[in-house]
């Protein structure tokens, strides 16, 4: 049953770089439903312009890999998700061919995200990456359509209660009324959520996490 929702998905065109960003995801780069903030070529457009603008706001390396065609994850931060946290939420169990994110520390992974992890999504700035069983957790979907997500829940149940937060120990009711569950029960009526949700796939433990960007 682990992976049979992704066998009722379209197959992603192309296969992610990195273990800690999946398929399905980095397809979503150039889907413009997937991206309120842009297609992944016109956000590079305006980061390209604004380097060429505030030099001294780039290092070297982000202005290379700007030029390269990469964007950065910037002001992506990585927290480890809690025991309290990790109790409740649901599981999506691991697809045993696909690679594991490697074990490491708060920094490691954070050496990860900033030197090696390209963009794919619009995420809270800053925006906390969940790191479960010490490792970075999967980036699964952007952005998903309400058939993506049906196909999803029918497989783990409601994914109401993945909202993940580091700012206490246990998932906040009141954040998950007020934010993440309307943004899905508007993907369930059939639109696109405006902030772009995203859902973290623990590929060790299986564990799902929720977050959505706003910027």
């Amino acid at each position: 049953m682990s992976e049979s929702w992704r066998r009722a998905l379209p197959q992603a065109p192309e296969s992610s770089p990195v273990a800690w960003i999946d398929d399905l995801a980095w397809a979503s780069r150039d889907d413009p439903d997937a991206r309120p903030f842009g297609t992944y070529e016109a956000v590079l457009a305006d980061w390209r312009a604004s380097a060429a603008d505030r030099p001294q706001d780039y290092t070297d390396a982000e202005r290379a890999r700007l030029d390269a065609g990469d964007l950065p994850m910037t002001d992506v931060y990585v927290a480890r998700v809690s025991e309290a946290q990790r109790a409740v939420m649901p599981r999506l169990p691991r697809d045993p061919s696909l690679p594991l994110p490697p074990v490491g520390t708060l920094a490691e992974h954070q050496r990860r995200l900033d030197a090696q992890t390209p963009e794919v999504t619009g995420l809270p700035n800053p925006g906390k990456w969940p790191m479960c069983c010490e490792r970075l957790c999967t980036l699964l979907l952007v952005n998903p359509g309400h058939f993506t997500l049906t196909v999803l829940e029918d497989c783990v149940g409601s994914l109401n209660g993945i909202f993940w937060w580091d700012f206490a120990d246990t998932p906040s009711p009141e954040v998950s009324a007020t934010c993440w569950i309307p943004e899905l029960d508007a993907v369930r009526e059939g639109a696109r959520s405006s902030e772009t949700v995203n859902v973290f796939h623990c590929r060790d433990c299986g564990r799902l996490y929720g977050g959505y960007g706003h910027t």
